[in-house]
């Protein structure tokens, strides 16, 4: 049987640990910008400035889901 190692954040190096715990939140972050991105460029370039003011206000709200 394989035993797993837990992660704690209350022993060892404290920076390790933050970076460990904070580097998937940063991960999902970039591809949620990465979306945004080309969420932007695809409405702008097919649906117009109007449709892009409303993917530009709805991005925040977006990223609170």
């Amino acid at each position: 049987m394989e035993t797993k190692q837990k992660t704690t954040l209350t022993q060892g190096s404290v920076a390790r640990g933050m970076l460990l715990f904070a580097l998937p939140i940063f991960i999902s972050n970039l591809f949620q910008q990465l979306y945004n991105a080309a969420d932007s460029l695809i409405v702008g370039n097919f649906l117009g400035g109007e449709a892009l003011a409303a993917v530009g206000s709805s991005a925040r709200a977006a990223a609170f889901f």
